[in-house]
């Protein structure tokens, strides 16, 4: 279940099915899920073995006082307490077999989960911004929250219930039929009609989930939308109308919702039934059996611990049919967005007539060389947008440690410049480079995993998510609280959060609600801090700054970036002082002033 972003998918393939994705998993890990089923196994049939050894507790018990010999006595006495060790041992395999089930599929089910939201991060993060166009922020937030709790289950603990299913079956009605088989089919023949109409419900439970799921998604693009609106909102005291769409959207879910759960509960009932008449049947003719000593008052018992066993097993089959129907077509959808890098590829074909190719720098060593490539070579880049041409014929070459100020007219394509070396967007036309590498021409239009570590970009209007500062900066991966506090620093932002009651695990809502504009661009600037990069792409990433912070910041980042190579674009001249080159980005291409 590791889910890479990086394998090469053909984008006429057809949709993969998302049974043969999850057996794929599987196979991957299969040590793990062969010994969790070694796991199960054992508890299972401990479980089963607990009603035997019951039985010989009291079929022992009840000879002897039937015992008229001393020694037949003590021979009974010493069945009774071999049984007694038997049952304990028997019970202490279950914890064991608990335990390593919990080792092996229960947290499988935490991998994957894990793994399914690395994936869809990767796989966002590798993909340019007109390739998400059809995607909005709620169904991505759906998909990542909601589809990947449903598909992880059955990655561990829905198969936990399977096995449970099948093992308590299987095993208890052999140890029934070993008993007595006519009492043991008579009382079976009771659980063959209900599992048909549990299954019906299951579907019908999942259809409703399944309802409940889009509408969940629409809920969340409308608070996406509130809270990106909340500023027009409090100008235009519309508060009133977000409100009421929110809870008729709300309402809706929870409608839908309930009425999955409703089915669920009416299963419930329905699965009593045929213990219930296995009951009646075997107080019934039970009595009669062991009058007529054809079975024991030991295996009476085990009898009626048995159909007791065997009831939660059917309880389970409508919740196991709806998990893995749940799991299937939440694990479908994860693999849709898993597919977005892949699929870019043959799009980008289509766009552009000459070949772009993005690479990555595999040197990591910030230390100069001599005769070393240039960390970014630019030809002949051209960018179209909305069928307008921006630029055409942008071309230049950075070597490490050499800063470039970029500037031009409001629309001019300096943000997409930015991000088109980036990889989040795919040039007209022209090639990039990195580090000299050059990528096949069948990954053009993106950068390679390496290079998007070698890559960093810092946006005008950058995201936040609803975390805390600590998660916003880490974005998945661990530092120490040193280096958050001292990116802080650099950032200028230290002071602001450590005056927060929480520090770095303060919360902030989604769109950073809770911060100001300068505040969400210092943050963004203290994540690209935080990692080891040749290439920064800062897209005005100041705008919203007082002059005197902005001038402390930059002297912080000409202190630490001396081997780091920097692209600025800025609407400000004063703010691209600290730059070497400065160029203003023309249609015709970049027309370079001066060097510093």
């Amino acid at each position: 279940m590791r889910f890479q972003a990086g394998q090469p998918v053909d984008k006429a393939r057809p949709k993969q099915n998302p049974k043969m994705l999850w057996w794929r998993d599987v196979r991957r890990d299969w040590p793990i899920y062969i010994a969790g089923l070694f796991a199960m196994l054992l508890t299972n049939g401990t479980e089963i073995l607990a009603p035997k050894a019951l039985q010989w507790i009291l079929d022992a018990l009840f000879a002897v006082p039937a015992a008229a010999e001393p020694v037949a006595a003590r021979q009974a006495f010493d069945e009774v307490l071999k049984s007694a060790f038997i049952f304990i041992g028997v019970a202490s395999g279950g914890l064991v077999g608990r335990f390593l089930w919990r080792m092996t599929f229960a947290r499988m089910t935490h991998v994957a989960g894990n793994s399914m939201k690395r994936g869809i991060w990767d796989a966002l993060r590798a993909t340019p911004l007109d390739h998400l166009s059809r995607y909005t922020l709620g169904d991505l937030m759906n998909r990542s929250i909601g589809d990947v709790n449903a598909a992880r289950w059955i990655y561990g603990f829905t198969l936990v219930l399977t096995c449970d299913t099948v093992f308590f079956t299987v095993l208890g009605s052999a140890s029934m039929i070993a008993i007595n088989p006519r009492l043991a089919l008579l009382c079976l023949s009771t659980f063959i009609i209900i599992p048909p109409l549990v299954v019906r419900m299951a579907r019908q439970e999942y259809a409703a989930h399944d309802e409940a799921q889009n509408e969940l998604t629409t809920l969340s693009e409308h608070v996406s939308q509130s809270v990106r609106g909340v500023r027009a909102q409090r100008a235009s005291q519309s508060f009133q109308s977000w409100v009421d769409a929110l809870k008729q959207s709300a309402g809706r879910y929870a409608s839908l919702r309930l009425k999955a759960q409703l089915i669920a509960i009416n299963s419930y009932p329905l699965c009593s039934v045929p213990t219930i008449l296995s009951y009646v049947i075997l107080m019934f003719l039970g009595p009669t059996l062991v009058v007529r000593h054809q079975i024991t008052i030991g295996e009476f018992a085990a009898l009626a611990s048995y159909v007791y066993l065997l009831q939660g097993p059917l309880a389970e089959v409508g919740d196991l049919v709806s998990e893995w129907q749940r799991g299937f077509a939440s694990l479908s959808r994860i693999e849709e967005i898993r597919d977005l890098p892949h699929m870019k590829a043959s799009v980008a074909q289509s766009i552009a007539d000459r070949p772009l190719v993005v690479a990555a720098v595999e040197e990591r060593d910030f230390k100069f060389r001599e005769h070393e490539p240039p960390v970014i070579e630019v030809k002949d880049l051209g960018l179209s947008r909305g069928g307008k041409t921006l630029f055409e014929h942008v071309s230049f070459t950075l070597p490490r440690g050499q800063w470039l100020g970029v500037y031009g007219a409001v629309g001019c394509g300096k943000s997409s410049l930015l991000q088109a070396i980036s990889g989040l967007i795919v040039p007209r036309s022209g090639i990039i480079l990195c580090g000299g590498v050059v990528r096949p021409r069948g990954h053009r239009g993106t950068l390679a995993q390496s290079a998007s570590r070698d890559v960093v970009y810092a946006p005008e209007r950058p995201f936040v998510f609803a975390g805390t500062i600590r998660h916003n900066l880490s974005l998945g991966e661990t530092f120490p609280d040193q280096d958050l506090w001292q990116a802080l620093e650099m950032a200028c932002l230290a002071s602001e959060i450590r005056r927060l009651p929480e520090g770095l695990d303060g919360i902030v809502g989604e769109g950073g609600v809770a911060l100001s504009g300068g505040q969400r661009q210092r943050l963004a600037l203290a994540r690209i801090l935080l990692r080891s990069s040749s290439l920064v792409l800062l897209d005005d990433p100041l705008s919203a700054v007082d002059v005197a912070t902005e001038s402390q910041i930059v002297k912080n980042l000409k202190g630490i970036w001396t081997a780091r190579t920097v692209i600025w674009s800025s609407n400000k001249l004063s703010t691209l002082t600290c730059c070497d080159v400065t160029a203003r980005l023309t249609p015709a291409g970049l027309m370079f002033d001066h060097m510093v």
